[in-house]
């Protein structure tokens, strides 16, 4: 059975999606990555099962539902993978947490794959009805046995001529089922029991793959019914799990199903807690279920465990699609080392043997267990290694990097590990080691720009210009003029004629040590006081185009009009009230805007901590004059308020005295990252909602 499809449900001032990247733990707009985040209602009906008598029976036939999934895709079609990671929602802290996204949304926005959140139980319904209960009055389901054709048909939609209702598009290539936890109990109950029935109802599997993180129990078949035993199912697709410290499979190892692999784990929690994607503290409490406290208190951060699971699942997710796509089949099957009671064998350091290893544990910077105590907890702890014993072990960070790498690379070889697994290692071993307080001897980061400038085709057309960076040891690169921002390097090959404002940020353990001529040193430094971010202007070289004589001549734009004293409205660098500025202006229907950058202290939060940095940060648009008609109707040209079609509230003023005679200045109302301590305490950062200062128009 194909589901019906309704959606997407529309989302205004009056009412928006639960779990939404825009109200995350640390909001954003998915949009800034390419994608698009809609929501949708699935209607049919579903069986009810049981396996009382030994063999899967329907007890229940043709159950109505109408479920919610929620959907992140790549805007464009021909910019995603194909690859569809569909998540059992987790349902042990009662809403639809989110636990696989949490673990690969960075993985899909680099590859271009799309995420689907199906809700798989009916605690979850209440959560979304006590959160937005218009919303979601038409969802409704109350057995949780009716999950199992609900999975299954999810996958037969993504299967069908119907899947373009919900993928805008888009040509699915490789559809994989995940979840983690609880949900990873759906995953291998779904496996043993269900999938064979909805392969032979539909004529084929409905996923392509199974990927279950740390959800090693069975779920029972309906509301009341018996746990179904763990068992490993020959399924005609593969079917891999990867196992966390904190859940080992006491199974051990045990011949396999062909197109079976379990990868354990050593050191990893069960959970990520501080994930920036989780919803924030307010749509949980929303939703009427409890949050987090935990996360907040400085002893509890300073004993959690970093140790990361999200590598090994990079690889996992990778290596189904290869086998899926090419048949190339996955790493074997590796387990923790146990006695024969089932307890793990550590090493000297107190680290679990065996298993999937990398350089982080083989050499380890400390302790790291998957769990808080002898029973089972969500989260670790890590007990580091003083600065004394790693310079003993390890002499200098280069050197631990260096051994890290080694063992890394084979892991990469062997298909345990990606390129992104190695960086997301690299990236926890400098927290580890700033926490140890380990110096930084940074590699040489180097970078330089060529431009090339505008020329003429045969037909006197304008031919954009572009820029070519060489780099090495770089993070990240940004490019800023008008509306370019955040340009990644590989947009750069089709520029219209002005000037770049690039910055360079090195790479963990990389420092600027030379500064190419015609670039500036950032004031940002590492703790070593090592300059990691430079920023230069390239200019790329304008030409006047004259058409074959049979063609009128081209008529030479008006130069950008500059209104000089004004750090807003003038082009260039600025050094004003002993603050640095870059201003960049562009053509705007009949007007110019110009973008306004400061060098500035910014404040972001990361892994639960807020962290400082200075740097380049905007600071508002500013429209040139222009006549007052021009902008008839526009309401950042008339005082007053007014919601935004994204749903953010704004605020207009003109003509007073912090605009003055002739212009108007408008704010967004925005959830921002602030010094919420009260007058003479000491400063504490935390987020609040203000009003933010966006854009001036002049009037001529």
């Amino acid at each position: 059975m194909i589901p019906e499809v309704q959606g997407p449900i529309l989302e205004d001032d009056t009412t928006h999606m639960f779990s939404s990247m825009k109200r995350a733990r640390v909001p954003f707009d998915v949009a800034d990555y390419g994608y698009v985040e809609e929501e949708y209602f699935l209607s049919g009906t579903s069986n009810v099962y049981d396996d009382a008598s030994g063999d899967v029976a329907v007890v229940t036939e043709d159950v109505p539902y109408v479920n919610r999934i929620i959907v992140r895709r790549p805007a464009k079609a021909a910019d995603s993978s194909g690859v569809i990671d569909v998540e059992v929602t987790n349902a042990s802290n009662g809403f639809a947490g989110e636990d696989m996204w949490r673990r690969l949304w960075q993985h899909h926005f680099a590859n271009g794959d799309t995420y689907v959140g199906i809700v798989s139980k009916p605690s979850q319904i209440e959560a979304l009805k006590t959160y937005d209960p218009v919303r979601y009055a038409p969802v409704a389901w109350d057995e949780e046995g009716q999950a199992w054709d609900i999975i299954a048909q999810m996958g037969a939609l993504l299967k069908s001529e119907d899947a373009g209702l919900i993928l805008g598009g888009q040509e699915p290539k490789t559809i994989l089922l995940t979840g983690q936890s609880q949900s990873g109990g759906y995953l291998a109950t779904y496996t043993n029991k269900i999938a064979g029935l909805a392969e032979e109802a539909n004529g084929q599997s409905v996923y392509d793959g199974y990927l279950n993180v740390a959800g090693l129990t069975g779920r029972s078949l309906r509301t009341g019914g018996r746990a179904t035993p763990a068992v490993d199912p020959v399924l005609s697709v593969p079917n891999i799990l990867v196992d966390s410290e904190a859940i080992l499979d006491r199974r051990g190892p045990r011949s396999l199903p062909p197109k079976q692999r379990v990868w354990a784990v050593p050191g990893t929690p069960h959970t990520d807690l501080l994930s920036p994607v989780i919803p924030s503290d307010e749509e949980i409490a929303k939703s009427g279920r409890s949050f987090n406290t935990d996360v907040h208190k400085p002893e509890f951060l300073e004993r959690l465990n970093h140790y990361p699971l999200e590598p090994t699942i990079f690889a996992a997710t990778d290596a189904l699609v290869k086998w899926h796509q090419e048949g190339i089949p996955a790493a074997p099957s590796l387990w923790e080392t146990t006695t024969a009671t089932g307890a793990l064998l550590r090493d000297d350091a107190g680290n679990a043997l065996g298993g999937v290893r990398y350089g982080l544990i083989d050499h380890p910077l400390g302790q790291y267990l998957g769990t808080d105590g002898p029973g089972f907890t969500a989260h670790g702890v890590m007990d580091l290694m003083s600065l004394s014993d790693f310079t003993t072990a390890y002499k200098t960070r280069a050197q631990y990097l260096a051994l890290m790498a080694e063992v890394d690379a084979r892991q990469i070889s062997a298909g345990y590990l990606t390129p992104e697994g190695e960086d997301y290692f690299v990236h926890v071993a400098n927290y580890m080691m700033d926490r140890i307080g380990v110096a930084k001897t940074p590699l040489a980061a180097t970078i330089s720009a060529t431009t090339a400038p505008q020329t003429c085709s045969a037909s006197g057309a304008s031919v954009p210009g572009s820029v070519t960076l060489t780099q090495d040891g770089v993070a990240s690169v940004e490019v800023y003029v008008g509306e370019k921002t955040g340009t990644k390097a590989g947009d750069l090959s089709s520029l219209a004629a002005g000037k770049y404002l690039i910055i360079a940020t090195a790479k963990d353990g990389h420092a600027f040590t030379t500064i190419p001529d015609g670039w500036t040193a950032s004031p940002t430094k590492d703790a070593e006081g090592n300059t990691v971010k430079i920023s230069g202007i390239v200019t790329v070289g304008a030409t006047t185009c004259t058409p074959p004589t049979t063609t009128p001549p081209v008529t030479t734009p008006p130069p950008t009009p500059s209104y000089p004293g004004s750090i807003y409205t003038t082009p260039g660098y600025h050094n004003y009230n002993g603050r640095h500025w870059f201003t960049s202006c562009e053509p705007y229907s009949v007007t110019q805007r110009c973008r306004t950058l400061i060098q500035a202290t910014t404040v972001t939060q990361v892994k639960g901590q807020f962290i400082k940095k200075l740097g380049w940060t905007f600071n508002n648009l500013t429209y040139l004059p222009a006549k007052k008609s021009v902008w008839a109707g526009n309401p950042l040209a008339r005082t007053g308020s007014w919601t935004a079609a994204d749903g953010r509230q704004w605020r207009t003023e003109c003509n007073t005295p912090a605009t003055g005679g002739n212009g108007c200045r408008s704010y967004a109302t925005a959830k921002v990252i602030d010094n919420i301590a009260k007058t003479g305490q000491p400063v504490r950062y935390g987020w609040i909602t203000k009003e933010i200062f966006n854009n001036i128009v002049l009037f001529s």
